[in-house]
């Protein structure tokens, strides 16, 4: 497990450096679904999922008064708020 920690902190790490992105979010992959940006009244929102599927949709975050997206080679990364379930890994040296 100590191997496995680091390796994935610096693999998020490398992944927000190649998109330039500075702040630090909890990173979902979607690679495998389509996907479409609609705006209402506004507010931007991702839908996305398997097609045979209803689309989940997340509210896009601004940033700068624009929508927090980010456009890299073959991928997009979108700054959304989801409901989420989340695992968080704690150091058991830590527990107070």
């Amino acid at each position: 497990m100590k191997k496995y920690i680091p390796e994935f902190i610096q693999a998020k790490n490398n992944l927000m450096s190649y998109f330039g992105c500075k702040d630090d979010f909890f990173v979902k992959t979607a690679t495998n679904a389509s996907w479409y940006i609609r705006s209402l009244d506004g507010t931007y929102f991702v839908g996305y999922g398997k097609e045979d599927e209803k689309p989940r949709e997340a509210v896009i975050v601004r940033r700068d008064g624009e929508p927090y997206i980010i456009e890299k080679g073959d991928y997009t990364m979108v700054i959304c708020i989801e409901c989420v379930k989340i695992a968080l890994i704690l150091k058991n040296a830590n527990k107070k």
